[in-house]
């Protein structure tokens, strides 16, 4: 679902740039990193500086496209950027992106043909390093594009059983996450604990792709579950709700993770919960890198741990109203 990668500052080599395909490919490796991909960095985020250093190099006439591109991935609301514990040696260049690649644990590198016939004299290439004149190719590419742009009903997951699938799936959107959200209105409304079981299980599922994460084991990390009132009038009935929902969900929830776990019950009306024109609803889980749609909430496992037929899919447009429901007062 958003495929981490390394870029080899060797990439950037101005005579590459001759190529109108190459530039090309360059261009379409950035556009993926802003739609759902992650560029992942060493600790003193030296190899920032050097592709820098090879983008000031390059002829104006290039430059310009690419370094827009760059900056929205470095800086742009979509935090893309990912700086990992490793680096902090005197490797340069290939070397100090390949250790990023293979001790940070990424998906892909993304290299130069001269670094890649480096790797092969030395007998460390690896099938997850992606030239970068046939970047278009790759399966980098075609599996970031399957994730948006194909990715079926996940009981109808191919590859293996749905639900490993779909786990592994988790594993890799989750890998570099340093906190997670979750959205879902129907928590809040809850009657009876049955319901809550639901939703709790589709969140235990979750967390748990989320155990083997980078950062997983970092004090900061935290989870949020964040639904609306109970829509019974009186504030008695809101606060029973909440300890039930504390007592059922997050409480259990608590003792299986480590990580702080909180319930946020969020004082939104239906007009501020389902938009203007009734067409927001907010089933969303999120990262500090990607918002994902979970088109039936979070109730998306049958009794016997089958997957329910459900919509999954990255949702970046719906970053900024979640932010807005985010900020609402709490009961």
């Amino acid at each position: 679902m958003l495929p981490s990668s390394v870029l080899e500052p060797g990439a950037l080599n101005s005579a590459c740039f001759e190529s109108p395909e190459y530039r090309i490919q360059f261009e379409i490796y950035l556009d993926g990193l802003i739609s759902n991909g992650l560029l992942v960095f060493d600790s003193r985020k030296k190899l920032l500086d050097l592709i820098k250093k090879e983008l000031s190099n390059l002829p104006t006439k290039f430059r310009q496209g690419i370094q827009i591109k760059l900056e929205e991935v470095i800086k742009g609301n979509k935090k893309r950027l990912v700086v990992s514990r490793v680096g902090k040696g005197e490797n340069e260049g290939r070397d100090l992106a390949y250790m990023v690649h293979s001790q940070a644990g990424t998906d892909w590198m993304v290299a130069s043909h001269t670094s890649i016939e480096v790797f092969k004299k030395n007998r460390v290439l690896k099938s997850s390093i992606v030239p970068m004149a046939g970047y278009y190719e790759s399966d980098l590419e075609s599996g970031r594009k399957f994730f948006m742009e194909n990715y079926p009903n996940i009981d109808r997951l191919e590859g293996g059983e749905p639900r490993e699938v779909f786990k592994k799936d988790l594993e890799q959107l989750l890998r570099f996450a340093k906190w997670i959200r979750i959205y879902d209105r129907q928590i809040g409304k809850c009657k009876i604990n049955a319901d809550i079981n639901r939703f709790r299980n589709g969140i235990e599922f979750i967390l748990g792709a989320w155990q083997k994460g980078y950062f997983a084991k970092d004090s900061e990390c935290k989870v949020e579950i964040i639904t609306g009132p109970f829509y019974e009038r009186g504030i008695k009935k809101q606060h029973s709700q909440i300890g039930k929902l504390k007592n059922n969900l997050v409480k259990p929830l608590r003792k299986k993770f480590s990580w702080p776990i909180d319930l946020l019950v969020k004082k939104w009306d239906r007009e501020v919960f389902l938009g203007e024109n009734n067409q927001f609803h907010p089933r969303h889980l999120q990262t500090q890198s990607a918002v994902v749609l979970f088109e039936r909430g979070f109730d998306f496992l049958k009794e016997n741990g089958d997957l329910k037929k459900s919509i999954v899919k990255i949702d970046n447009p719906s970053k900024q109203p979640l932010a807005e429901l985010y900020d609402l007062p709490e009961y």
